[in-house]
This record gives C-alpha cells, sequence and structure tokens, in this order.
C-alpha cells in the first residue's frame, strides 16, 4: 500500500506539472516538476488510457486555492491538508506569513517532499508544520500534538483521500474532523458520486487500482446531507455544474468533459 501511496504522489505532480507548461493552464504550480517520478509524461499518457480521471487532480487543485483564499480573507490562520503528498500550496501561493499550514501524511514522505524544494532553494511563505501520521490511526492526536487549535477556524483540504476509504470510514473520518473545527471552519473535498463505481467506462481503471492494492472504496449520492449530517453547509458540484459556483473562475471543458459521477465540495459551519 505504501508503494501505491508513493507513486500516486508522483501522478498527481506529473499531472500538475504537465498543467503548468500549456499556456492555456487553469492551475499554476512551477514546482511539480521537482516532484514528479521518472517519465512524468509517459507515466500520463499510461493514465489517461486506463481513464483515470486524471483531469480532476486540476480542478480541485483550483478549487482548493479559491477555497483557502476565502477562508484567509474571513481571517483563518490554521490550515489541514489530510494526505498532502507534493502538495505545493505551501510555496507556491502567497500565503500570509502568520498562516501555519500543517501537512499530514505517512511517515517519510513529507521529509522528502520538503528536502527537495529546500535544495532547490525554495523557501515556504508561510509557517509549514509537518505532521507524520497514518490517517487510518490517531492522527488527531498527533495533529493537537503539533499544535493545531480545534477552538480557532481551520482550513480542512482534503483532496483525493476519501475515494480510499469505505463509507464508514469516511464518515468516521469526518467526524474527527469535525471535532477539531470551530465556528468559521472550511473544508473542501472531493468523492466519488455512487454511479463512478458502476460506470462501465470505468472498469479498467478501476481493476487496476484493486490489482496495486489501493481500490476506491469511497463514494456518496449524496454530499451536501452527509456534511450536513456532521453540521456543515455545504455546496456539491459535479464538473458538468461547476459552471454554477459563484467563487470559481469557470473551468474550460477540456478538463470538465473528461471525467464525471464526482463531487467537488466547500462546506462551511
Amino acid at each position: 500500500m505504501d508503494e501505491a501511496v508513493q507513486s500516486t504522489n508522483d501522478w498527481m505532480a506529473a499531472i500538475r506539472a504537465h498543467e503548468t507548461a500549456r499556456a492555456d493552464r487553469y492551475l499554476r504550480d512551477p514546482y511539480a516538476t521537482l516532484l514528479t517520478g521518472p517519465d512524468p509524461e509517459g507515466t500520463l499518457a499510461a493514465l489517461r488510457a486506463m481513464n483515470s480521471p486524471v483531469d480532476i487532480v486540476i480542478v480541485r487543485g483550483r478549487f482548493g486555492d479559491e477555497a483557502l483564499t476565502r477562508a484567509l480573507a474571513r481571517g483563518v490562520r490554521q490550515a489541514v491538508s489530510l494526505g498532502a503528498g507534493t502538495d505545493t500550496r505551501g510555496y507556491r501561493l502567497d500565503l500570509p506569513e502568520d498562516l501555519v499550514l500543517y501537512e499530514l501524511d505517512l511517515p517519510g514522505r513529507l521529509a522528502a517532499k520538503h528536502h527537495v524544494l529546500a535544495t532547490a532553494g525554495l523557501t515556504p511563505s508561510c509557517r509549514i508544520s509537518p505532521v507524520e501520521t497514518d490517517l487510518r490511526g490517531d492522527w488527531t492526536s498527533a495533529l493537537a500534538a503539533a499544535g493545531h487549535r480545534p477552538d480557532r477556524p481551520t482550513a480542512w483540504i482534503v483532496e483525493g483521500l476519501f475515494y480510499y476509504l469505505d463509507p464508514a470510514t469516511a464518515d468516521t473520518l469526518l467526524g474527527q474532523l469535525t471535532a477539531r473545527s470551530a465556528p468559521g471552519s472550511s473544508v473542501q473535498l472531493d468523492i466519488p458520486a455512487d454511479d463512478y463505481l458502476t460506470d462501465p467506462a470505468n472498469t479498467e481503471w478501476l481493476a487496476y487500482l484493486v490489482e496495486r492494492g489501493s481500490p476506491f472504496l469511497g463514494h456518496t449520492a449524496d454530499p451536501t446531507g452527509w456534511l450536513a449530517g456532521h453540521g456543515w453547509t455545504a455546496e456539491s458540484y459535479q464538473p458538468t455544474t461547476l459552471d454554477t459556483c459563484p467563487w470559481l473562475p469557470p473551468p474550460p471543458a477540456r478538463l470538465t468533459s473528461s471525467y464525471r459521477h464526482l463531487w467537488h465540495v466547500h462546506a462551511t459551519r
């Protein structure tokens, strides 16, 4: 499973690097090229051949950037990224110096990323606090030990995580997250719709994920209702309705037409 996690991190960086190289890019990550695995273009081609929803990485990245910007404008000064992987928001965005960004991931992942970025001469725009922990365990204690304040609003970033959690486990994690969310907090996440796991177009991709030991397990028919059950007020979009999101620059059709049955969700409390 750990090897699968690492290769997934490499994929995310390769996808962001490819998008950044485009003149009409929707997301800019100038540091992604430092974090890709070998042959990133070959990796991207192989993923597309299996109908992997690669373009959601770009759309959710911009969605998350805009959601974080909105939280910062409200005065939020702590953010938590669950399963941060190769995310470089702490470097590529102009964030407030007094923001604390807690990045959570498996042991070794974050140290390797920050070593590569530091070796390239890069420094973060905010304070980054790496937290090495397994999100399948007692991650909230590790986050508390790192200094996270549950009595202050938090901007939560949960990208690409709920795909790998069955509904019961996902609900537990959402409950843990909510327990550390003061009024004024926000959460941004993506999760498959029920139809994603039964769509024949996804058969090859889903079978590949099972073979590599990292199957997609997560799904929901009603993310807005799911979050409401935990005290959040949510807005949920599928790719075909993202142009109705009032605060998101409309993503180009070349991105949103390439995947379906996946939810983009933003919620506040």
